[in-house]
């Protein structure tokens, strides 16, 4: 059974704060990318980020996943939801109004 992709999102962001400057650097990259496939190779993503494949894993690891592996099915699984499309549109300095106005947004588009 899969995840939540809700849990995925909250999981991954609840646990940046914990990562080191470069490592969280490296985490919201291949985060951002939306292009990530079951092909996306480890080796791939590390030589984007200029980091080394063993960075990668434990980055994964520290977002508590078992590895890149895991994390980039994920990943997949995550930005092929709907939430993702409202999590990409929210700013952290959003206000209230804001919050509610685009969350009302992406549940009803076309209202």
């Amino acid at each position: 059974m899969k995840q939540d992709p809700r849990a995925i999102g909250a999981q991954i962001r609840m646990r940046l704060p914990q990562l080191t400057p470069l490592e969280r650097r490296v985490a919201e990259a291949i985060i951002a990318r939306t292009d990530i496939t079951e092909q996306s190779s480890l080796k791939e993503i590390a030589r984007e980020n200029n980091v080394s494949e063993a960075m990668i894993v434990k980055i994964t690891k520290k977002l508590n996943f078992t590895g890149f592996r895991h994390f980039r099915s994920g990943l997949i699984y995550y930005n092929q939801s709907e939430v993702a499309g409202l999590h990409a549109e929210i700013e952290p300095d959003d206000s209230s109004e804001q919050l509610l106005a685009k969350s009302f947004q992406n549940l009803y588009p076309g209202d």
